[in-house]
């Protein structure tokens, strides 16, 4: 049972920006699902006063959008310029940092040494 298949996983990547408006927030996201596929996604988030939560603040309601799969990083990094050229325009503004998942550090073969035993 030799197996010299190698097998190389590509790290979960995602990353996401915040917008904020009079009718509430929206998150853009990029989403690594596969190691060629990429998702982008919008969330819109806003809160509704009819409606109270247990503790009686207004419920947040979330709805999901504008999903699409890429295959490549360079077409999903053009559908996100898209989508936030379009919040822009619509009146969205930009809400703190892009939030950007850090990348490895170190990989297989440059494992970092165990501590020294005394």
């Amino acid at each position: 049972m030799n197996d010299t298949k190698k097998t190389t996983k590509t790290p979960k990547a995602k990353s996401s920006m915040r917008f904020e408006g009079p009718n509430g927030e929206l998150q853009i996201v990029l989403n690594r699902v596969a190691p060629n596929n990429i998702q982008t996604f919008a969330i819109h988030t806003k809160t509704d006063p009819a409606q109270l939560s247990s503790k009686g603040k207004p419920k947040r309601i979330r709805a999901r959008g504008v999903t699409e799969l890429h295959k490549d990083e360079t077409s999903a990094k053009t559908a996100i310029d898209k989508i936030v050229a379009q919040a822009v325009k619509m009146g969205w503004i930009a809400k703190g940092k892009v939030h950007k998942a850090k990348s490895d550090t170190f990989d297989l073969a440059h494992l970092p040494t165990a501590a020294a035993k005394k």
